[in-house]
């Protein structure tokens, strides 16, 4: 399988969004270590992040998706596993995820 990695950018030149996916476009976190998709305001600072794996929001380490504001700090953040929205409650303070539940 093999990953690439997508990116646009304003016309400023700084990156817009930056998207990691397979070759058929499903979104892929390739890497344990970071998000699938990720939006940046005009200016270079982080907006937006999310995690995927196999075209699902996913993350078991953390929220699936995060919002910051101009100054850098979180303002919102959700929880996903297998794309479905879970409460946070379900994570330990090291964020790791302590409920799993089989299909």
């Amino acid at each position: 399988m093999k990953i690439k990695n997508s990116i646009k950018c304003y016309d400023n030149g700084n990156i817009e969004c930056e998207w990691w996916h397979k070759e058929n476009d499903t979104l892929y976190r390739h890497k344990e270590d970071g998000p699938a998709y990720t939006v940046y305001y005009k200016d270079g600072e982080l907006l937006y992040e999310e995690w995927w794996m196999n075209n699902n929001k996913h993350r078991i380490d953390g929220p699936a998706i995060k919002e910051y504001n101009k100054h850098g700090t979180v303002s919102r953040e959700f929880y996903f596993i297998k794309s479905n929205h879970v409460n946070s409650r379900y994570f330990n303070a090291e964020m790791k995820v302590i409920v799993i539940w089989r299909e």
